[in-house]
């Protein structure tokens, strides 16, 4: 009887692997979700960077032809960004992210994203609501998006403002 009573049972043995088999996987995952955390966090970060350097680049240009210089058609619509955050409007080979910027000049066709002008805003404030794109706007939606090239799993950084004429 003292013979069996000295050593661990199957069962025992069983139990205790078991126990050390979940704990190593429950701290793996919590490794990898936390690296997965700080990369995701990093890609935001660096999203963000990306948008505030097209607006400030959009900023340099003279009001009355932001449209026509980044717009749609104009072939500088769509941006790419390196590692190192320089943003550049031709495609690059060790691109980062890429993006878009929309201008939203249609005073009938505003989106509902931006709140206060949804579906209609004098924009060159001559008091009429026009349902066809205006030139002489004194403020203009936009909208920049940029996102991990290739997409990622994160979700792309989107950037909504209105730009106005300065005197």
């Amino acid at each position: 009887m003292r013979a069996r009573e000295s050593g661990w049972s199957y069962i025992e043995l069983l139990a205790t692997v078991t126990i050390l088999v979940v704990g190593v996987i429950a701290l793996m995952k919590g490794f990898f979700d936390g690296s997965r955390l700080t990369e995701t966090a990093r890609e935001t970060t660096l999203l963000n960077a990306a948008c505030r350097n097209v607006v400030e680049t959009l900023r340099t240009v003279p009001f009355n032809g932001v449209v026509a210089q980044y717009g749609s058609g104009s072939g500088r619509d769509r941006f790419w960004c390196g590692p190192e955050g320089v943003v550049s409007f031709s495609a690059m080979n060790n691109a980062w992210a890429q993006g878009r910027i929309e201008f939203f000049n249609n005073e009938s066709a505003i989106p509902s994203s931006f709140a206060n002008l949804s579906g209609g805003f004098d924009l060159n404030a001559n008091g009429t609501v026009e349902a066809q794109p205006v030139s002489d706007f004194k403020i203009l939606p936009v909208r920049v998006t940029c996102d991990v090239a290739p997409p990622s799993q994160s979700r792309p950084v989107t950037l909504e403002l209105i730009l106005m004429e300065v005197n």
